[in-house]
């Protein structure tokens, strides 16, 4: 289930005729990858997916991959100051996501916060080592 629409690629800045010429399907293709590329990102951060609810960050985020992915369908020129415009939203929209995958970020909206970190023995269980030490380091 994608997080953006065809609307809101226009809603959220990009003009209709950044669309013009590309099939409904592929703009469909385009927002569906981007919303994956999303649903990794939460589910890094501890969230199911797909979310129920999200606010217009995560749509924000989701619009300006997508939109990325368009335009180098169509191919255009990144380092043009008319097309850098998508290729800045679209590392901005990167960065936010691995934020939210890191945890310095939260979607707003969300029904289910994310769950917390695993306890150490929660990982042990899980078969990874747990490393300890008496000596101080003085660090």
């Amino acid at each position: 289930m994608p997080y953006a629409t065809q609307a809101d690629l226009e809603q959220h800045g990009y003009p209709s005729g950044v669309l013009a010429g590309l099939a409904p399907p592929t703009i469909e293709a385009a927002l569906e990858r981007a919303s994956q590329e999303a649903d990794g990102a939460l589910r890094g951060a501890g969230y199911r997916t797909p979310l129920a609810t999200w606010s217009a960050d995560l749509t924000g985020a989701v619009v300006a991959v997508a939109a990325w992915y368009l335009m180098v369908r169509r191919g255009f020129d990144p380092e043009s100051a008319q097309d850098a415009v998508f290729r800045v939203r679209f590392e901005d929209a990167q960065k936010w996501l691995s934020e939210v995958a890191n945890r310095r970020r939260q979607v707003a909206l969300c029904t289910e916060p994310p769950a917390p970190d695993p306890a150490p023995a929660a990982v042990a269980e899980r078969g990874a080592s747990i490393v300890t030490t008496v000596s101080k380091r003085g660090w």
